[in-house]
């Protein structure tokens, strides 16, 4: 409901107190955890972060070392879960050099075979053409290898 503040002003020393006891009070059970559903979006966004700042102060204090095992067993599976998820996202993104790193070399080497002249005699069996092609065989390979590993990380 929050405070009538032209009755807060006009009110006694005691009364004002008991006021902002009530708004206290009123405040807290709007922030209680169980009643994020039907809070508002700032009520959440604070929910939130007190949240984290309780997490966050019990890390700190220890308090996982001497908690129940429950409590002990949901701390360790937080810290693994956020682990993982960093990992996965350094491997997505390296990963994702390396596809682009094999699409600027196949590019490369498109280039270069561009460059052969096609009128030469027997151009097919030309040394430096089968290096070319050998290289783009194996940059493509390469590449449907690292889509495949990015495409199942990113499932």
């Amino acid at each position: 409901m929050g405070i009538d503040y032209n009755k807060y002003f006009s009110a006694s020393l005691p009364d004002q107190m008991e006021m902002m006891f009530e708004a206290i009070k009123e405040q807290q059970e709007r922030l209680k955890p169980e009643n994020y559903w039907k809070a508002s979006p700032a009520d959440k966004i604070q929910m939130m972060i007190n949240s984290i700042k309780e997490e966050k102060e019990k890390e700190d204090s220890g308090y996982y070392l001497t908690a129940s095992w429950p409590e002990k067993v949901a701390f360790m599976a937080r810290q693994m879960q956020e682990k993982i998820k960093k990992e996965t996202e350094m491997k997505i993104s390296e990963l994702e050099f390396h596809l682009s790193w094999l699409e600027d070399n196949k590019k490369a080497v498109v280039l270069l075979l561009d460059r052969v002249d096609k009128n030469l005699h027997n151009v097919g069996n030309l040394e430096q053409v089968n290096n070319l092609l050998d290289r783009l065989i194996f940059y493509m390979k390469e590449e449907i290898k690292k889509q495949t590993a990015l495409n199942k990380l990113k499932e």
